[in-house]
């Protein structure tokens, strides 16, 4: 049985204690063989080496991505521009709506540009008033149309 002494720099969430809960649960579920060699083996990988790759796919929970995100890596632009875009496709965006989803209390959840709709990655790219006037600004400066 694995017994160890919790310390935390903080308390932890409601959230978090679950989580933390479930964890402890799970590593119940080992045993351990005394007489069998020990052997490192990374079971996210078929040849069970480790792999940073497929843990960092392992994590993100979307092994093949969206096709948005694909095409950010691929595009002919700054990486800060590629990192934006792939942000903006798996919703990391510190939207005030995700920020409150990471346990950031915040007074209002309303976007600070328009004090109209809550802030969400839609919201702040697409559908708020502000949004549509920059975007304009940027159609007319190329001399494009919205779609209709």
């Amino acid at each position: 049985m694995i017994d160890w002494a919790e310390v935390f720099k903080r308390e932890m969430t409601e959230a978090e204690a679950t989580e933390f809960g479930s964890f402890n649960m799970s590593l119940l579920k080992f045993y351990q063989c005394t007489n069998v060699e020990d052997e490192l083996v990374w079971s996210l990988f078929p040849n069970g080496s480790y792999m940073v790759a497929s843990a960092y796919t392992h994590l993100l929970g979307n092994p093949g991505g969206s096709s948005q995100a694909k095409l950010a890596w691929k595009m002919e632009a700054p990486p800060k521009v590629k990192m934006f875009i792939w942000s903006v496709a798996h919703n990391r965006i510190l939207t005030r709506e995700n920020l409150v989803q990471r346990g950031i209390p915040l007074p209002s959840l309303l976007c600070p540009l328009c004090e109209d709709k809550q802030e969400s990655v839609d919201h702040l790219l697409l559908q708020c008033t502000m949004a549509w006037h920059i975007w304009s600004w940027f159609i007319d400066l190329f001399g494009t149309h919205w779609c209709t």
